[in-house]
């Protein structure tokens, strides 16, 4: 699945929806590597999306939230 929002940011889910990676808007650490995930909300068009990433440093986890998602691809 792909996700494109506001910022111009497009995430690349796996087809089981339990990795993503990140491409433009700006730079993020680790972009572009796939990174373990888990949605806390349903995906969709007008909404903001939130993840919660594999931590990039110390702790259990990274939250991650994006600009409202403006197309969902297959």
């Amino acid at each position: 699945m792909i996700v494109k929002t506001e910022s111009g940011s497009t995430y690349e889910f796996n087809d089981k929806v339990t990795e993503v990676r990140r491409f433009g808007a700006g730079e993020l650490r680790r972009d572009q590597e796939w990174l373990a995930v888990e949605p806390w909300f349903p995906i969709e068009v007008g909404r903001m999306m939130v993840l919660a990433l594999e931590p990039l440093g110390d702790g259990n986890l990274t939250i991650r939230q994006t600009t409202p998602v403006v197309e969902v691809l297959p």
